[in-house]
């Protein structure tokens, strides 16, 4: 159920995007993420090198006979670059401005200063 409203929302917003008006909470709950996915990040890597021994890394992924350790690893530096991304996408979005600048055929936000179409290409 979580998965559908995640993709309605985003196809909501991408069909209806609005300005981003002040980004900093934003900021805060990813630098916060951040934060609680590196603790996690630090302890699932210190168990697994205590786990692997002197073993190359992924070669103690290949025979390793249980996952647990690594898996939650992968999750977390999975994680940790969804959150990156995040955070430059928030971070490029702010200072290059409208989402649909320069692309023709969209209805520009009449809202936003500076915004006419000659700015977006129309």
């Amino acid at each position: 159920m979580g998965a559908g409203v995640s993709i309605y929302e985003g196809i909501d917003k991408v069909r209806h995007p609005h300005v981003l008006t002040d980004p900093m909470i934003n900021y805060i709950v990813l630098g916060l993420a951040m934060i609680f996915e590196a603790v996690a990040w630090w302890i699932a890597f210190k168990e697994f090198n205590k786990r692997r021994g002197p073993v190359p890394f992924f070669r103690a992924v290949r025979i390793s006979k249980d996952p647990t350790v690594f898996t939650v690893l992968f999750e977390d530096s999975a994680a940790m670059l969804g959150l990156i991304v995040a955070f430059i996408g928030i971070l490029l979005g702010r200072s290059s401005g409208p989402a649909h600048s320069g692309r023709r055929g969209v209805n520009p936000d009449r809202s936003h200063p500076g915004w006419n179409c000659s700015t977006a290409g129309l």
